[in-house]
């Protein structure tokens, strides 16, 4: 819940600032995170080119609405119908 409130304040400041990629910047900077050792997930194209924009260390793409090859066009470096494909390892 913490996490959700935190978002609600970020898009504020993000419509303030009209970067696509401070969403996800400013919510790695405050879970103080690196971004390129971090993961994005985006079902819209606008959020991957936001995640790929922003340096960070994986993009994924899901695939919802079946843009997958719009997905990685705009920079997906995985693509996956679901999220319950995708296992973390490590």
């Amino acid at each position: 819940m913490a996490l959700e409130l935190e978002r609600g304040a970020i898009e504020v400041e993000h419509r303030r600032r009209h970067d696509t990629s401070f969403i996800h910047l400013e919510m790695a900077h405050r879970l103080e995170v690196d971004a390129a050792r971090s993961v994005v997930v985006e079902d819209a194209l606008s959020g991957v080119e936001a995640g790929r924009r922003g340096r960070f260390g994986l993009v994924i793409g899901v695939d919802r609405l079946g843009p997958a090859a719009e997905l990685a066009k705009a920079g997906a470096d995985v693509v996956a119908d679901d999220l319950a494909e995708v296992s973390v390892t490590g």
